[in-house]
């Protein structure tokens, strides 16, 4: 019912495209608190009119402040969990209760043992504490900027949630991996409300609520903490330079500073954060990345005026991750998404923008949750994007059917020299389909086919048509159903091919028979680098006679 209630408010108010990409968390949790307190009185959800959210919040203020300042004594203490006797010092009242922030979690039963309570979730807690800091007058900004500027942790003994905010806000003498681990989980959504509600479209309800002075000076302390911050962890990326520009690769304090900069809606911050990466290739592999800061992430990418490269391997950004992420694919020449279940649904919108815009040159989607569907649509890119040089798509669900429609686009396309479809199934119906795009094909120098169940009959079309192609240099087959038919196949190929360099046939059924076919036809072949038969079906004795020509590996 609130998540339903949420959606419906966000739907009336936002266009879809605005739904989807700049709603925060703290956007949706005062969402949450003004449903539970319109449900109090049975009055309507309707934020058209601001004005409405301030009156109700005005009106609630005190109520809102009790429970608060529980939820912030709460976290001091790490404390979930209130007896009776607390919720009374705090002076929560039944009608408090009633709201249904705060639930009983056991009763009375006559024999001694009182009721206790907690907060109907623990996020909701931190969202409490997080708005006691923001009103509470006597946690005065400018002990925050003291000890913003201080990077030393405070001792926990003084039990100051305003003191481990900062000291977490400020890791300066510590690793960020450790400053992470070293505070809850509470303490990070704390942080995160904390900026939220301290963002420019929240500043007015503050303002009605607390001295207007207090709340502004601590918006600009942690605006200005946040660019310093930014702007010092930029500066100490690891960057490496390659032949076509500057790599930097993002730590996980990054992704950190990136969402409490979205969350705070701060544009100077994200175009100073863009501003400082100063760098055309981006590395955010095994960062942790979520679907949820991927919708960040664009926040501060779309402020970068020039072609950027970003790789964003092994996260888990799935399909509303690209959903967030589409305002800025627009600058993008490379994009690797591998590893991060990522759906038809997903390429069918990644594809849709970058076909728009005609830019990538590489594109990785290794290992997601893509079926023929899908590849249709990357089909589609492949012959609507003139500047597209690299795909990789290995280890999906792609069919025969997804593999004809990926090769008779490749076989169009006249600058695709790259294709990784490793690790699918699409058998000897699409090994054909990739032999016809082979044929006179004048682009496409590698390939790898390998672990697609290929036998000698796909093989045997694969090899005719490389008999007419003079642009394959390296062709991966490992792991398929190849035996020595197949290996008979391509020992007439390298007869007439005379441009092919490697040939990888590991892991298939090749016996002693089909090696010798491969070892004749080195005989006539000069430009052929490496055929590798490792893990055949060769006898120890028989490799030894086999390798005297040192371009046959076993």
């Amino acid at each position: 019912w609130i998540i339903f209630k949420c959606y419906e408010h966000f739907q009336s108010e936002h266009n879809s495209q605005r739904l989807a990409h700049s709603v925060t968390l703290t956007d949706i949790y005062l969402v949450k608190i003004e449903v539970f307190l319109n449900h109090s009185s049975q009055a309507i959800l309707n934020r058209k009119n601001a004005k409405s959210q301030i009156h109700l919040f005005t009106t609630k203020k005190e109520t809102l402040m009790r429970i608060s300042k529980l939820a912030l004594k709460g976290i001091e203490t790490h404390n979930f969990v209130f007896s009776q006797e607390k919720i009374a010092a705090a002076k929560i009242s039944e009608e408090d209760l009633q709201l249904g922030f705060i639930k009983t979690v056991s009763h009375y039963n006559g024999c001694g043992n009182q009721s206790t309570y907690e907060y109907i979730h623990s996020t909701l807690q931190s969202f409490f504490t997080a708005f006691s800091l923001v009103l509470d007058d006597e946690i005065h900004p400018r002990d925050l900027l003291a000890l913003f500027n201080n990077g030393s942790r405070p001792t926990t003994s003084t039990h100051r949630l305003s003191d481990w905010v900062l000291a977490f806000l400020s890791p300066s003498r510590y690793s960020s991996t450790n400053v992470l681990q070293s505070f809850s989980e509470n303490l990070q959504f704390t942080l995160l409300f904390l900026c939220g509600l301290l963002s420019d479209r929240n500043i007015d309800l503050l303002l009605n609520l607390a001295t207007p002075g207090t709340v502004k000076e601590k918006q600009s302390v942690l605006t200005s903490y946040l660019s310093n911050c930014m702007r010092a962890h930029v500066q100490s990326l690891p960057r490496s330079h390659l032949e076509d520009g500057c790599k930097v690769h993002v730590l996980p304090r990054f992704i950190w500073l990136m969402r409490c900069i979205f969350e705070m809606q701060n544009g100077a911050a994200a175009r100073l954060a863009a501003k400082g990466i100063n760098a055309d290739y981006i590395k955010l592999n095994y960062c942790n990345v979520s679907s949820t800061d991927c919708g960040a992430l664009a926040f501060i990418l779309r402020h970068v005026r020039t072609p950027l490269a970003l790789e964003m391997d092994n996260n888990n950004i799935n399909d509303y991750g690209v959903e967030q992420m589409f305002s800025c694919f627009g600058q993008l020449t490379v994009l690797r998404v591998n590893v991060n279940q990522i759906t038809d649904y997903g390429v069918h919108i990644l594809v849709k923008e970058l076909k728009k815009h005609q830019k990538i040159k590489s594109l990785g989607l290794y290992k997601n949750f893509i079926s023929d569907l899908g590849a249709r649509d990357v089909a589609e890119l492949i012959e609507g994007c003139p500047s597209l040089v690299h795909l990789r798509m290995g280890a999906n669900m792609i069919t025969h059917e997804g593999g004809t429609y990926l090769a008779r686009a490749i076989q169009k396309s006249k600058t695709v020299e790259d294709v990784g479809f490793w690790g699918n199934q699409i058998g000897d119906r699409g090994a054909e389909a990739f032999a016809e795009a082979l044929r006179d094909h004048q682009s496409l120098k590698n390939l790898s086919l390998a672990a697609n169940h290929i036998s000698s009959e796909g093989s045997k079309h694969l090899a005719k048509s490389l008999c007419k192609n003079s642009s394959l240099k390296i062709f991966w087959l490992t792991q398929n159903d190849l035996d020595d038919a197949a290996a008979d196949s391509f020992g007439k190929m390298l007869r007439v091919n005379k441009s092919l360099e490697k040939l990888w046939l590991i892991e298939n059924k090749i016996t002693t028979r089909g090696a010798t076919y491969l070892l004749h036809a080195l005989r006539e072949n000069t430009t052929m680098d490496e055929i590798c038969l490792k893990d055949n079906c060769i006898p120890p004795e028989d490799a030894c006679h086999l390798v005297k020509d040192k371009r046959i590996v076993i």
